[in-house]
C-alpha cells in the first residue's frame, strides 16, 4: 500500500532450514522482527544468530549475508519500497527489539492472524510504525543525565521482550552495550531486584496470568513461558506463591 509516495509491503516473513541469501548493496529498506527460531546474520564487522524478540533493519544500500544453516525462522516483516530519505540508508543493524518495537510487531501478528475490515489499512499504520521506531532505536539516542535509570530500563525492556524464550539473564543482556557488572549493580539500585530475580518474577506473573485466563495445560504454560518442564515450573512457582498451579488455577475459578 502507498504512504507518503512510498510503497510499504508488510507480512510473514519466514525462511526454511538451509535458507542462504547475500548482497552487496540491498535494493530497499526492510525491518523483520524475529517470532520464532534463529536468524544468522553476517557483515564485514558484525556476525550474530538472532532469535525471538530481536529485529533487523535491512538499510538500502548495505551489504550482508543472512542463513539459517539448521533451524528455520519466523517473523513480521515490513518492506519499504521507493525510500528515498537519508536515514533509509546505510549500514545493515541487528538489535534487540525495545519494547514500544516489540509491541508494535506483536500488534501485527496478531491483525494478520485474526483479519478484519480495514486489516490492510491497520497493517500499513502499524508497519510505518514499526519503521520509524526501528530507525528510531538503531541510529540511537544520547543517554540521559541519569545514567541508572537509563541502563536499567534497557536492561529490563531486553527482559520482557525475551520473557518467554527461556534464555538465560546473562545472554539476553550481552546485547546491552554495558558490563554485566554494572548493568546489574544500577538495576538493583533501581528496582530493588536482581535482573535474575526481575525475570524470574516477570515469567512467573505471565504464568500466572495464562492459568487464570486461558485453560492451557500446565505443560503447555511451562513451554510458552521457557521453562524446561512442568515440574520446574511448578517447583518455582508454588515457592513464589504458595500454591501449586493448578491450586491457583482453581483459586482464581472461585474468585470469578
Amino acid at each position: 500500500m502507498r504512504h507518503d509516495n512510498r510503497q510499504y509491503s508488510t507480512g510473514l516473513k519466514e525462511q526454511p532450514a538451509g535458507y542462504r541469501f547475500s548482497t552487496e548493496a540491498y535494493d530497499h529498506f526492510q525491518v523483520i522482527f524475529i517470532v520464532r527460531g534463529t536468524l544468522h546474520f553476517t557483515t564485514s564487522v558484525t556476525r550474530r544468530v538472532l532469535s525471538a524478540g530481536e529485529v533487523l533493519v535491512l538499510r538500502i544500500g548495505s551489504a550482508f549475508r543472512l542463513s539459517c544453516p539448521q533451524q528455520a525462522y519466523r517473523g513480521v516483516c515490513v518492506n519499504v519500497f521507493g525510500a528515498c530519505a537519508e536515514e533509509f540508508s546505510g549500514e545493515a543493524v541487528a538489535a534487540l527489539a525495545a519494547q514500544p518495537l516489540a509491541d508494535l510487531a506483536h500488534a501485527m501478528l496478531r491483525e494478520i492472524r485474526t483479519p478484519a475490515v480495514g486489516t490492510d489499512e491497520v497493517l500499513t499504520g502499524l508497519g510505518i510504525a514499526l519503521c520509524r521506531q526501528a530507525l528510531r532505536q538503531v541510529t540511537g539516542t544520547p543517554a540521559p543525565e541519569d545514567a541508572a535509570r537509563y541502563w536499567a530500563e534497557r536492561a529490563r525492556q531486553a527482559l520482557l521482550a525475551t520473557l518467554t524464550t527461556g534464555r538465560g539473564v546473562r545472554e539476553v543482556l550481552a546485547a546491552v552495550p554495558l558490563s554485566y557488572r554494572q548493568l546489574t549493580r544500577h538495576f538493583i539500585e533501581q528496582t530493588g531486584l536482581s535482573p535474575k530475580q526481575f525475570q524470574q518474577q516477570a515469567r512467573l506473573e505471565e504464568v500466572k496470568r495464562l492459568l487464570a485466563t486461558t485453560p492451557l495445560p500446565i505443560t503447555t504454560i511451562a513451554y510458552e513461558t521457557g521453562y524446561p518442564s512442568s515440574q520446574h515450573l511448578s517447583s518455582l512457582f508454588h515457592r513464589y506463591t504458595g500454591l501449586t498451579p493448578l491450586e491457583y488455577r482453581r483459586s482464581m475459578l472461585q474468585v470469578l
